[in-house]
């Protein structure tokens, strides 16, 4: 699979990447000049962006060495990009996970015995959204953010692919 954009304007589409394997997960910059999203050329899920004009090659922004990446959004300051992570070996479970842009690092934010993954941050970046299974069953959970002291259940009856709303006043989920 690769990458396209849509000009909705001028119903037009763009073939984005060209690359060898596939690219995926595509998740928008906040400018909305980037694409980060997740590929597998070199063997392993590497993060990588690319101007949405296409007129750059793609840059990789991180190398996952023994985890496969799902990107899953990125901070409305641009400083953050989230992605779910599921190591390749040892815990067989999904782990949220946070570039940081400012220096390239890359650690694990949620991690456990039982899988989290979809994370998206609010607008004002005080509360981190995501789905884990700690109940028996996928459940939308919302944390305070960056302390993730805080922790509240956010679905009653199963819940994934939180999003909040652009003013960041409500939660949706499916």
């Amino acid at each position: 699979s690769q990458l396209w954009t849509a000009d909705l304007a001028r119903k037009t589409t763009s073939r984005l990447t060209r690359d060898q394997n596939d690219s995926y997960s595509p998740v928008w910059s906040p400018d909305g000049e980037r694409i980060a999203f997740a590929n597998d050329d070199t063997g392993t899920d590497d993060l990588y962006m690319q101007l949405a004009s296409g007129t750059r090659p793609k840059l990789r922004l991180w190398a996952a060495r023994g985890v496969d990446t799902d990107v899953t959004d990125w901070s409305a300051d641009g400083r953050y990009l989230f992605f779910t992570g599921t190591p390749r070996a040892g815990t067989p479970n999904d782990q949220v996970w946070m570039l940081d842009m400012t220096d390239d690092s890359a650690r694990v934010v949620l991690e456990g015995e039982f899988n989290q993954g979809g994370a998206r941050l609010s607008p004002d970046g005080r509360w981190l959204a995501y789905v884990s299974d700690e109940s028996g069953r996928p459940e939308v959970f919302v944390r305070s953010f960056p302390d993730l002291e805080r922790k509240w259940q956010a679905s009653i009856e199963g819940g994934v692919s939180a999003h909040w709303r652009k003013d960041g006043r409500e939660l949706l989920f499916l």
